[in-house]
């Protein structure tokens, strides 16, 4: 355990959790399109991910900030008309509940809540736990191709592509409670083109009526899909995952 009563980051040591954790790294450990490997990908892709340790975060700021926020998106999400409530995404990380480690209040799909992986590095997942996802950094580390804001993935062959080695041969996750709200569908085949509009989208002063954007990648080139918020306050991030990769090599990049 470190930290002090604002934030403290406990090692886990449930082994249900740690098992539980495993088995959303092995369901999601896929793409669901024709094609695994993109542009993006830095890393060797390996046959599978393999959990070596579980932190819990408790960030008392972030947690709060958060909960201010799901708040009001979860208001404005509900005063929508029923047919802008759309819910049915199909979101893959739901494919093993989390239930049972959520705290006091579970996910809930029904205002497009979930949990979602964020590959990064070391200083970056310090960073990130220590204080909050920088929004003056957004789309610096793999570019922003929906826009300027903070990508979060169902995949966690996705995140890998991102991750950097402690130098040990272990790289870290965060999995992440997100608050999506109502989501700007977007499978245009060149968003770069499209990506002022999808921030303006989720922008409430320039008249926007949307919280997130989904990039579908998988639709359009068999890729992945992936999910952009542009305000940090939507995103808590709950676990650092780190992990070693299961040989075989399957591709190298």
């Amino acid at each position: 355990t470190t930290g002090s009563f604002m934030l403290r980051k406990v090692e886990a040591k449930d082994d249900k959790l740690i098992k539980r954790i495993q088995e959303l790294v092995d369901a999601t450990f896929k793409g669901w399109g024709h094609c695994q490997v993109t542009r993006d990908r830095r890393n060797p892709l390996f046959t599978a991910l393999k959990v070596e340790q579980v932190v819990h975060i408790e960030n008392a700021k972030n947690y709060m900030s958060f909960w201010s926020k799901r708040a009001q998106v979860v208001k404005e999400f509900k005063e929508l008309s029923v047919a802008d409530q759309v819910t049915d995404w199909d979101i893959k990380s739901r494919q093993v509940s989390m239930e049972g480690f959520e705290g006091d209040t579970p996910i809930d799909p029904s205002v497009n809540e979930a949990w979602l992986w964020h590959g990064t590095s070391p200083a970056g997942a310090s960073g990130i736990t220590d204080t909050d996802f920088d929004m003056g950094r957004a789309g610096s580390a793999a570019g922003s191709m929906f826009g300027r804001g903070l990508y979060f993935a169902e995949s966690c062959m996705k995140a890998d592509e991102y991750t950097v080695s402690d130098g040990q041969d272990r790289c870290p996750m965060l999995l992440c409670r997100v608050i999506l709200g109502r989501l700007k569908y977007c499978d245009a085949e060149f968003p770069f083109d499209v990506s002022e509009q999808l921030e303006d989208a989720c922008d409430r002063n320039k008249g926007g009526n949307h919280h997130a954007v989904l990039g579908d990648r998988q639709k359009v080139r068999g890729t992945f899909r992936e999910f952009i918020i542009f305000d940090n306050c939507q995103v808590y991030p709950e676990y650092l995952v780190w992990y070693s990769r299961v040989p075989p090599l399957v591709q190298k990049r």
